[in-house]
């Protein structure tokens, strides 16, 4: 007759003992993005550190729409042992994030906790409105100031306004100036009958960026 001990056992003369690997793998962590929140492309690109279990066999990823994991999107992708990044192609609009499962050699899994969310927005802000002057041209100081309705977006993270020599922002006088987001003014030191323009870059959290019109012509007199 065969015979049998505490351990799995084959043949008929003696017994072979095996050893089965019931333990799970190591779950693979930190789970992040290789570029930060908003991004301003479609696509991004995910990275983690792997499992450190020895025995690590495969692994796969599953993305998910929302901020929690709640819904996958499309199907789980295999991943080979020692994969640390996988790229993924979203649509505007929307927030994604993700979990790795780790597969030992045996087929044991463990799924990783839920990643941080990234927020696709690939759409530029609106764009600043009404620009005009503060003082009536011509002016009687070379000082003047330009006001504006800024971009109605709720992720506008920064602006940018660009002063112009002629009548039709042809030629750029100056650097950019770096404003604020709440920014709806600029003063502006001119020459002596210069002619003046302007327009206004809004810039949003992502870092989209829509120009505005050009704004109507200032002629600037110290006199």
């Amino acid at each position: 007759f065969p015979s049998h001990d505490t351990a799995e056992t084959t043949g008929t003369s003696g017994a072979v003992s095996v050893t089965k690997d019931v333990t799970n793998p190591v779950v693979a962590n930190p789970l992040a993005w290789t570029t930060s929140s908003p991004s301003s492309t479609t696509s991004v690109t995910a990275q983690w550190v792997k499992s450190t279990s020895l025995d690590l066999g495969s692994q796969s990823i599953q993305f998910y729409t929302g901020n929690s994991c709640g819904t996958a999107t499309g199907s789980a992708t295999p991943l080979t042992a020692s994969a640390t990044q996988h790229g993924f192609t979203g649509t505007d609009g929307v927030t994604y994030t993700y979990k790795i499962t780790s597969i030992d050699v045996a087929g044991n899994a463990n799924v990783s906790s839920c990643s941080s969310a990234m927020v696709i927005d690939a759409s530029g802000p609106s764009a600043a409105t009404n620009l005009s002057w503060l003082e009536n041209s011509p002016s009687g100081s070379t000082t003047v100031t330009a006001q504006w309705m800024k971009s109605t977006s709720l992720d506008l993270g920064s602006q940018s306004i660009q002063f112009y020599t002629g009548s039709s922002c042809g030629t750029a006088t100056g650097s950019a100036i770096v404003l604020s987001s709440s920014a709806t003014q600029q003063t502006f030191t001119g020459v002596d009958g210069g002619t003046y323009t302007y327009k206004v870059t809004s810039i949003d959290t992502a870092g989209n960026q829509v120009v505005s019109g050009c704004s109507g012509a200032h002629i600037v007199t110290g006199k």
